[in-house]
């Protein structure tokens, strides 16, 4: 079925007089609550945009009066219906109030929020008057020609009359990379960590023992997903996220296996050898037991590293957060890991607010402060010293700065990633885990699921957990980590802008004031990513204003 047809079955539709539950849309970057009152105004037709190769979404809102059996959306009927997957949106319920949670905007309260796709899923029982959203993602081959194309989703429900909506396909002129063009450390190692009450650094003899027996349960999250580890090196990969983990040692490795399926596929990005960090004093027996445990691991990986041809996108990270008391020791951790691994890049977060710039760390080649830190003007006369300056985040920096919490504002991610990264330029980007799992079990059904959003007890819901694991452990993605990659994309945008121009587009001050003051506003967004694809494709520029 072509544009036209689809068109006209929609006009069809509505002219029938077919309205036993209402359908709207929303965007990929709002989190839709399904029991929070919101307007839905009615959709005629759905549109995206996006380059060969992209990922792009949207939200379908469904509303009914009356309960709704097995709803659900499907594409069909043109040439992008192919392109499209139509899945629920999981529900998890947060009852863990954390300290950021009274600086949100908009005064948000505990109860069922949006988190996961449940792409295991084809369709959805909706109560009643609550607001049931559809993931639709589209995903061009890389193979399209530039041009509009169309499909059309059909939503149905058990007893209703199906109806019918185009969905038209503007395909761009260029391509998207296959590898991340922002360098990335970030962690997937799933794991079980404390949720009850107490702090981490002194927990619960009681959580002790049901940390444990979450991470030992053969039929857990935990112990599950390695089941499909090719499966879970391909989606992560998909995201742009080369299977990794920043805190490596001998007992646990790289993930060679995965990394050597994403460097065959051409989509391997940068990975941690192992984690080092620094002898316990400057003695000398010290110091030689130190270098002979680190550099041990570390020589053992780095020698895998070359038999499959992947050295060359090694780094070696170390000392987490570390103050400045510990700098000399960190100092002479420096010296040798560059004596042993001449050519392997050093990061760190350690924290060294001058970048090395006549520190004890002169010697480290990247420094990674977090965002509320990050101080562009030391980053650019380290860069004139030859170092990398990255940034990162995890439970904190708080509002108003962006993070990726399960109530923070989708966009926030997708604005770090893309016009903030643009903007203040960070040479790379590090997250400390993507798979903290404290769930006994994996999440089979929905939309109202049983996955445990807490991930630590103090700090936050979703923190270091932008994945889940669904049934038999395959991997399971969150609305944060849609928004992650459409961020990553929207810095391709800039980056493919720049080969052509020589510059970075311009982001405007109404979108990207500063790290505290941006647009959350969808629109405003999709314009500036609009206006550099459309000076890629006409050569003209993009000028803020």
């Amino acid at each position: 079925m072509n544009r036209r047809i689809a068109i006209a079955a929609a006009l069809a539709a509505m002219v029938s007089g077919v309205k036993a539950f209402e359908v709207g849309e929303a965007s990929s970057m709002e989190a839709v609550r399904p029991k929070i009152p919101r307007r839905i105004d009615p959709a005629q037709s759905f549109s995206v945009r996006l380059a060969r190769g992209e990922y792009e979404s949207f939200q379908l809102l469904v509303r009914s009066d009356s309960d709704m059996k097995g709803l659900r959306v499907e594409a069909f009927g043109g040439e992008a219906a192919d392109w499209v997957e139509c899945s629920p949106v999981g529900y998890v319920k947060l009852v863990n109030k954390p300290e950021y949670f009274d600086k949100l905007e908009g005064n948000p309260t505990l109860g069922w929020w949006p988190n996961l796709i449940l792409d295991f899923l084809d369709s959805a029982d909706v109560p009643a008057g609550d607001v049931m959203s559809f993931w639709i993602r589209v995903h061009c081959p890389r193979e399209t020609a530039a041009g509009e194309y169309g499909a059309v989703l059909r939503v149905s429900a058990d007893g209703e009359e199906a109806r019918e909506f185009p969905l038209a396909v503007r395909v761009n002129g260029f391509e998207m990379p296959a590898v991340a063009p922002l360098p990335m450390a970030v962690t997937f190692s799933p794991g079980s960590h404390q949720i009850l009450p107490g702090h981490y650094s002194n927990p619960l003899k009681s959580e002790l023992d049901a940390m444990k027996e979450r991470n030992e349960d053969p039929d857990g999250p935990v112990k599950l997903w390695e089941r499909h580890r090719a499966e879970w090196g391909d989606f992560l990969a998909d995201y742009f996220i080369t299977p990794d983990s920043l805190y490596l040692d001998g007992e646990n490795p790289p993930h060679f296996d995965m990394l050597e399926r994403v460097r065959d596929q051409g989509r391997i990005n940068r990975f941690n050898l192992n984690y080092w960090s620094y002898p316990k004093s400057l003695s000398d027996e010290d110091v030689q037991s130190w270098r002979e445990r680190v550099v041990g691991q570390s020589r053992k990986a780095y020698e895998r590293a070359k038999e499959l041809g992947i050295a060359d996108r090694a780094y070696l990270y170390g000392c987490d957060e570390t103050t400045e008391e510990k700098f000399p020791l960190i100092a002479k951790a420096i010296e040798i890991l560059k004596e042993e691994f001449p050519g392997v890049p050093l990061l760190t977060t350690a924290l060294d607010n001058s970048y090395g710039a006549g520190s004890a760390l002169a010697g480290i080649d990247a420094f990674c402060p977090r965002t509320d830190h990050y101080d562009a003007v030391r980053a650019d006369d380290a860069r004139s010293r030859g170092k990398k300056v990255w940034w990162y985040i995890c439970c904190y920096p708080l509002p108003p700065y962006a993070n990726m919490f399960i109530e923070s504002r989708p966009i926030e991610g997708r604005l770090l990633m893309g016009a903030m990264s643009v903007k203040y330029r960070p040479d790379g980007f590090l997250y400390y885990e993507i798979s903290v799992w404290n769930s006994r079990r994996p999440v089979t059904s929905g939309p109202y699921t049983d996955w445990e959003p807490r991930s630590w007890s103090l700090f936050s819901n979703g923190d270091g957990a932008w994945t889940a694991a669904g049934p038999d452990g395959i991997p399971v993605a969150t609305q944060r980590l849609e928004n992650f990659r459409d961020g990553i994309e929207d810095f391709a945008y800039a980056k493919i802008y720049e080969e052509k121009f020589g510059v970075l587009p311009e982001v405007s001050q109404e979108l990207v004031g500063s790290l505290v003051e941006y647009s959350v506003d969808p629109a405003v967004l999709r314009a500036w990513r609009d206006s550099v694809a459309d000076a890629i494709e006409s050569g003209g520029s993009v000028t803020a204003k």
